[in-house]
């Protein structure tokens, strides 16, 4: 009976040390979650833009963060991760985690194409709506090679053929019915940024979105110095015509239609 008793005593030892054992591993998991949500934040380094004012960027260990500004006020906050620093849960507050030089990416307007050929990354665009809209000559010739998805010729793009499509992530314009692709394509777990340099109210407000781009495909550096050449270069323009007339100044008309 004695040893009966013992025994006893032994598996209901064993069972607490073992139920100890699993609270520990559980609190050490929800604590590493919480430690890896904090470090974004805490340890995150504002990049200055000098600009833009519908997103922010921020330098992270892992990589970056790109937090995009919508025009009806909401924030959305991106991981672009070093691919082999991928996280291992789920990070609260993370609108998506996205690797960073992504080599298969959608866009959806003309006016994004730019930030590809100025980054030589042309070869990185897989599918893209309307596609005899495109103008540049480096991606023309991958067309004429039958190198990229034809997304449809509607305002709207063909979401089966973005999902079959597999792509790292899809931007889109934060305008007209394409805007209405995104919690469609977000159900299908792949990541969209709204693209708002329309919203921005200097001219080299929109040209500095090619930081965004340029942090997304792991070419900040070059985003950086194609943007201050940019810069300059308006800026020298803007001084040469500063001292003109107002009644000799071209009347120019823009906007969306």
């Amino acid at each position: 009976q004695n040893k009966f008793k013992m025994l006893l005593s032994l598996s209901g030892t064993r069972f607490t040390c073992a139920f100890c054992l699993l609270l520990a591993i559980c609190f050490s998991c929800n604590k590493k979650e919480h430690t890896t949500e904090n470090s974004l934040v805490e340890n995150r380094v504002e990049i200055p833009l000098s600009f833009a004012h519908g997103f922010s960027l921020y330098s992270i260990p892992s990589g970056y963060l790109l937090e995009i500004r919508t025009e009806n006020g909401n924030k959305e906050l991106f991981l672009v991760h070093h691919p082999e620093k991928v996280p291992a849960v789920d990070i609260p507050g993370i609108t998506a985690a996205i690797p960073m030089g992504s080599k298969n990416i959608v866009l959806t307007a003309t006016t994004q194409i730019p930030h590809l050929t100025y980054l030589n990354a042309a070869e990185r665009l897989i599918a893209f709506p309307n596609l005899d809209l495109i103008s540049s000559p480096t991606i023309r010739k991958r067309i004429a090679n039958d190198e990229l998805i034809e997304l449809g010729r509607n305002p709207m793009p063909d979401m089966e053929k973005i999902i079959a499509a597999e792509p790292d992530w899809v931007m889109v314009s934060g305008f007209g019915e394409v805007l209405q692709l995104a919690d469609r394509l977000k159900a299908a777990k792949i990541p969209v940024l709204v693209n708002g340099e329309f919203l921005e109210t200097h001219p080299l407000g929109k040209a500095e979105w090619i930081k965004a781009t340029g942090a997304l495909l792991g070419k900040l550096d070059e985003a950086d110095s194609i943007f201050s050449h940019i810069e300059d270069n308006y800026l020298s323009a803007a001084k040469n015509t500063a001292s003109l007339p107002k009644e000799k100044r071209p009347t120019v008309l823009s906007g969306t239609l």
